[in-house]
């Protein structure tokens, strides 16, 4: 494995390194600094000919200087002779502006498509989009990776009687069904109104949740101002115990703070982005073991549709 593919993560993340040793290979060696004037500069320390390179970039709090330093990371190995670049985006920014939807607005994920054609990737690889119709904005191949199945194996375990899915709005509804699905409990939907981009309403809850235990499901929780507003609507409508899951943890504006405190029986988040914090309510599950067999497979020319939707 280690003469075929090469594994590089600009900020040498814990994901990252996960995945190296599952598939026991050290992460690729680069010298990467930043310049007084704030631009980059990037050298890798070893070949990388006819390899596949897997590009593990998990973005912070500063993703325009992250994708910046990324699309000259792609540049250099495009000019290093390197035979597949393949670009795993555990948490696909920009994802949430993927239409037009008031006059004059951009459409950014359509943009962020373009500029890693533009600048020479392969391959992107992302996990639960925002929007799967972000798919079609590629030119070249690009994969959402389903990770439905570490929360349906992770709530399995636990005592589900007289509990409910909940889906914090409609858009959210299709996510939180197959997983209310895996696990054989009915749903519920909220029905959210947002009065500004960063201000949420919940105005109606379609669903019974007096005397349940209710499992609220999202794809991203950035500042928790929506889930904390769902929160509130269901202890009013006389909800028991009240869990968040959702896969990606943005947490904005000590958003982790916030949630710890709001009254939540426990946090689940997937680790698509790096996630520092040791409260007992917080469960964190580890996606490496699935992205390892997804990179195993691209570099034997295998299939990963199972994988993939597993």
């Amino acid at each position: 494995m280690k003469e075929k593919i090469a594994i590089v993560s600009l900020k040498g993340s814990v994901l990252a390194n996960n995945i190296a040793k599952q598939l026991k290979v050290d992460l690729m060696e680069i010298d990467f600094k930043q310049f007084p004037s704030n631009e980059f500069y990037l050298r890798l320390n070893e070949s990388v000919r006819g390899k596949d390179v897997f590009i593990v970039h998990s973005m912070g709090s500063q993703v325009s200087d992250e994708l910046m330093s990324l699309f000259i990371l792609i540049d250099c190995l495009k000019r290093s002779f390197a035979k597949q670049i393949h670009i795993f985006l555990p948490y696909f920014p920009y994802a949430r502006q993927d239409r037009v939807s008031l006059p004059r607005e951009p459409i950014s994920a359509k943009l962020l498509a373009n500029l890693f054609d533009a600048a020479g990737s392969d391959h992107v690889i992302a996990c639960e989009l925002h929007s799967p119709q972000i798919q079609g904005f590629f030119n070249k191949p690009m994969d959402n990776i389903d990770l439905v199945s570490l929360f349906e194996s992770h709530f399995t375990s636990q005592d589900l009687t007289d509990t409910v899915m909940v889906a914090v709005d409609v858009g959210g509804a299709k996510l939180v069904k197959t997983l209310a699905d895996r696990l054989g409990l009915p749903m519920v939907i909220m029905h959210k109104v947002r009065p500004s981009q960063n201000e949420a309403t919940i105005q109606e809850v379609v669903g019974d949740v007096s005397g349940k235990n209710c499992i609220m499901f999202d794809d991203m929780v950035d500042t928790g101002g929506s889930v904390m507003k769902a929160f509130d609507a269901l202890q009013e409508r006389g909800a028991n115990k009240i869990t968040l899951a959702a896969v990606h943890p943005v947490l904005s504006n000590n958003a982790m703070e916030k949630l710890v405190n709001h009254g939540f029986a426990e946090i689940v988040f997937a680790n698509t982005l790096d996630l520092d914090n040791n409260d007992k309510k917080v469960s964190v599950l580890d996606i490496s073991s699935k992205i390892a067999m997804v990179f195993r497979q691209i570099a034997n020319n295998e299939s990963v549709t199972q994988v993939l939707y597993e």
